[in-house]
C-alpha cells in the first residue's frame, strides 16, 4: 500500500486551516475601509485556502477569550508540543456540502481522481451534527497532525468506510479502525481511529514533504503509546498557542492559532491566528505577525496593482473587492474578508473559463 498525501483526507476530509495563514503571506493588496483594494491573488487564495470573513472592520477582531470546557477537554487528548492548534464543529458542513464552494471541492476531488467513494465519505462526516474537532499540528521528523474527534463513535467512522466503499478493517472490541482512503493516482493514504476512554476519538498522521510527499499512519500500538502519556504531556499545556487561540472567533466553523518560532519560516513569521466560517459562502478573519516587516510592507506596495486588478473583473464581481480589508499596524497585519455563494458561483464560472486568475 502506497501511503500518499491527500490533506483534505486526513485532516477531517474537508478543509485544512492550518495551511492557509502561510498562503497569506503571499498575499499582495491592501484595502481600507470604503476604499476596496486587493490583488488578484486574493481570488485564488480564497479558492485554494477555503478561508474569508466580512469586509470593513474595526482593526481588532472578536475575541472568544480563554479557552475552557470541551475546547480545553479535547486538547488534553492530544500531545503536547505543537507549533499550531485548530479547532471546531461540523454543524454547518451539511450547508457547506450544498454550497457553491462544496461543489467546486467536489469537482476539484474527481479531478484528482478520488472518485465518488470520496464524496460519500466526506457527506458521511458532515451528516454528524454534534461533531467536534481540535487539532495540533507539530513538527516531528516531518509535518506530523494530531486529531481529536468528539461526537462521532468508531462503529460510525466504520459505517462512512463501509458507505464509501473503502477498504476497513475494525478490530474486534471496536475500540479501533483502519481505513485506506484514495488519495488519487498516487495510490492510498492509511487513516488510524482509536477510541480514548472518555469517547474522544484520536488520530495521527506524518506527513513527509518530498516531489511525491508520503503520510506514514500510526498503528494502533503507537496510537495507545501517545495515550499512556496524555497525563504529563498534552495540547493543553501548550500555554503560548492557547493564549492565541483565546484571541480567535470560536464561535466560527473553524478556529486555528499558531507561531512559527522555531521552525524554518521563523525568520518571516511569527504568531498567526483566526477564525474562518462557511455559511452562506465563506468568511475569513486572520491576524499575522510578520517577523520580517518588509513582508507586510509589501502588502501596502501592492495597493495600486490590486486597484487595477478590480476594473478587469465582470461587473457583478466588482463588489467583492468592498468585503476585504486589510489593517496594519507594523508588522502586524488583520486581514477580514468575505465570498458570497453568489460570488463563489462566479469565480468557479471564470476558473473553468480559464479567465482571469493568473
Amino acid at each position: 500500500m502506497n501511503h500518499a498525501s491527500h490533506r483534505t483526507a486526513r485532516e477531517l476530509h474537508l478543509l485544512h486551516p492550518t495551511s492557509a495563514p502561510h498562503d497569506l503571506a503571499y498575499l499582495g493588496g491592501h484595502a481600507h475601509c470604503n476604499r476596496p483594494r486587493v490583488m488578484r491573488t486574493a481570488l485564488l487564495l480564497a479558492l485554494a485556502s477555503t478561508l474569508t470573513l466580512a469586509g470593513c472592520e474595526k482593526a481588532k477582531g472578536k475575541s472568544s477569550g480563554p479557552l475552557g470546557g470541551d475546547d480545553l477537554a479535547m486538547l488534553k487528548d492530544l500531545p503536547g508540543g505543537n507549533v499550531a492548534l485548530i479547532g471546531g464543529n461540523y454543524m454547518k458542513m451539511q450547508n457547506f456540502m450544498q454550497s457553491s464552494l462544496g461543489a467546486m471541492a467536489e469537482d476539484l476531488m474527481d479531478k484528482a481522481g478520488a472518485g465518488k467513494g470520496f464524496k460519500d465519505w466526506m457527506a458521511c462526516f458532515a451528516e454528524q451534527k454534534d461533531l467536534k474537532i481540535a487539532g495540533g499540528v507539530a513538527m516531528a521528523a516531518g509535518i506530523e497532525m494530531r486529531l481529536a474527534f468528539k461526537g462521532m463513535t468508531i462503529d460510525q467512522i466504520d459505517t462512512c468506510a463501509k458507505r464509501a466503499g473503502f477498504t476497513h478493517t475494525l478490530d474486534p472490541d471496536h475500540k479501533y479502525v483502519e481505513i485506506e482512503v484514495p488519495a488519487g493516482l498516487a495510490g492510498t493514504s492509511a487513516q488510524g481511529y482509536l477510541a480514548l476512554p472518555d469517547g474522544t476519538i484520536y488520530n495521527r498522521q506524518r506527513m513527509q514533504l518530498s516531489l511525491i510527499p508520503t503520510v506514514d499512519a500510526a498503528t494502533r500500538d503507537e496510537l495507545e503509546n501517545d495515550a499512556k502519556n496524555l497525563a504529563t504531556n498534552n495540547a493543553g499545556n501548550d500555554k503560548a498557542l492557547l493564549a492565541l487561540a483565546a484571541k480567535a472567533d470560536r464561535s466560527q466553523t473553524f478556529w486555528f492559532a499558531g507561531s512559527a518560532k522555531n521552525t524554518p519560516a521563523a525568520d518571516k513569521v511569527g504568531d498567526i491566528y483566526g477564525a474562518i466560517d462557511i455559511d452562506g459562502g465563506l468568511k475569513m478573519d486572520v491576524t499575522i505577525g510578520f517577523t520580517d516587516k518588509d513582508l507586510a510592507k509589501q502588502l501596502d506596495e501592492g495597493l495600486d496593482q490590486a486597484k487595477s486588478m478590480k476594473k478587469s473583473l465582470p461587473p457583478d464581481m466588482r463588489d467583492l473587492f468592498d468585503n476585504i480589508s486589510l489593517h496594519r499596524d507594523g508588522g502586524q497585519v488583520r486581514i477580514v474578508a468575505k465570498l458570497t455563494d453568489a460570488q463563489l458561483k462566479s469565480l468557479s464560472h471564470m476558473g473553468a473559463l480559464g479567465g482571469g486568475l493568473d
